[in-house]
């Protein structure tokens, strides 16, 4: 029976120690907490498209290099416009002019220095107030002579008629006034020679003649 007793005790005590035990680990479990810890959120994905760069394109200017012969001298330059103004026009929608010079003979040009700028048929005065090749010049007259009216970028002004015959240019212009010795007839500020069959070219000017009539 003793040793029945001390047999009991120990597994009294044992059991008692187990159940500390698992209250020990209890505690344990219970005191630890799972943390979770939630992913970012992942940031969408964007397709980045460069935009274009600005267009440099540019649409050049229209330049307007059309001479048109009038009564009053060429497009916007009046006869008595410097020699150095005129070509600077002429050349750039022209060329490069044959030049000559000499001493005037007859009417306005007479006895003062003058040079001629010859662009193919169309011909420019150009006259000093002297007779000095250094004086300063100005546009005094422009003449062209062609069979046919002037092609672009020279064209006369649509008030001068070309093509006509004197009696044509007599019986439209009746005003004249005329040079008949000449075969010449105005119109207006404009002399015109028309061709004939001995000289089929015809001959239009304006400005202060150098005729040698």
């Amino acid at each position: 029976m003793k040793n029945n007793r001390q047999v009991g005790r120990r597994i009294a005590g044992r059991v008692a120690g187990y159940g500390v035990l698992i209250a020990l680990m209890s505690g344990a479990f219970s005191a630890c907490t799972l943390v979770v810890t939630p992913s970012q959120p992942t940031a969408p994905i964007t397709s980045k498209q460069s935009k274009p760069p600005p267009s440099t394109n540019t649409t050049a200017p229209t330049v307007d290099n059309t001479i048109v012969l009038n009564a009053a001298g060429i497009s916007s330059l009046p006869f008595g416009t410097s020699e150095g103004d005129v070509l600077d026009l002429m050349t750039r929608a022209l060329g490069a002019p044959a030049m000559t010079a000499q001493l005037g003979e007859c009417e306005a040009a007479a006895g003062t220095w003058q040079e001629y700028a010859k662009f193919g048929n169309l011909t420019l005065r150009f006259g000093a107030q002297d007779e000095s090749p250094n004086s300063p010049r100005s546009l005094g007259t422009w003449t062209y002579t062609s069979t046919q009216p002037p092609s672009p970028p020279l064209t006369l002004d649509a008030s001068i008629p070309f093509g006509l015959t004197l009696d044509e240019l007599q019986a439209q212009y009746p005003n004249g006034p005329g040079m008949d010795w000449m075969g010449a007839w105005s119109v207006g500020d404009v002399w015109i020679v028309p061709g004939t069959s001995d000289y089929p070219e015809t001959t239009v000017t304006a400005g202060d003649l150098d005729w040698c009539t």
